[in-house]
């Protein structure tokens, strides 16, 4: 009887310690992975702080999704108002779709779960900091083709939901965000 509780115990005492290492070798690969997709992002972004990093690992952004960082701002202009119309979504969806082609998978399904469920600020903050790296990695004229078509683009979201016949209106809080976004553009 005390060796076959001997025998348990050990029995008992192996398996703990196997998933025990097994938990710990899966959060050190997690790790891993972690540190060589921030620093994938870290390449393509020009994003260099840590935590900015580590932001755009928390909103499932990776290397073949991170051109959904420029699609944030129209997300947050439709969202602006508290919902998302169909149109407003499927608008977003197509000029992601007709820009990225059809190798965007992985970029388009992001975008439609942001456009789907209301992400948090988390993600207006992350498109903050990916514009200043913008700025810093390219050329003056290519940063002004961005802001312009940021601004652009982000007017036609907030006049296509309002109006008469849906064209033409923006609600004071899509008017108060594409200013944050000319001020942030202006402020760097």
């Amino acid at each position: 009887m005390k060796d076959l509780l001997e025998e348990r115990g050990r029995a008992l005492e192996e398996t703990f310690f196997y998933l025990a290492e097994n938990t710990l070798l899966e959060k050190i690969k997690k790790e891993e992975a972690d540190t060589d997709l921030r620093e994938h992002l870290k390449m393509i972004t020009g994003i260099e702080g840590q935590s900015s990093l580590d932001n755009l690992i928390s909103l499932n952004i990776t290397t073949s999704s991170v051109m959904a960082l420029t699609y944030i701002p129209f997300i947050a202009v439709a969202w602006a108002d508290g919902a998302i119309e169909d149109f407003e979504k499927a608008i977003i969806l197509n000029k992601a779709k007709a820009e990225l082609g059809h190798n965007s998978l992985e970029t388009i399904e992001l975008l439609n779960n942001w456009l789907t469920e209301r992400p948090s600020d988390l993600l207006l903050n992350v498109w903050k900091e990916y514009v200043w790296a913008f700025k810093k990695n390219h050329t003056s004229a290519e940063y002004t083709a961005f802001t312009r078509e940021v601004i652009h683009f982000s007017h036609d979201i907030a006049s296509i939901a309002g109006g008469i016949f849906g064209i033409g209106y923006e609600s004071k809080s899509e008017k108060d965000l594409i200013t944050s976004f000319e001020n942030l553009f202006e402020s760097i």
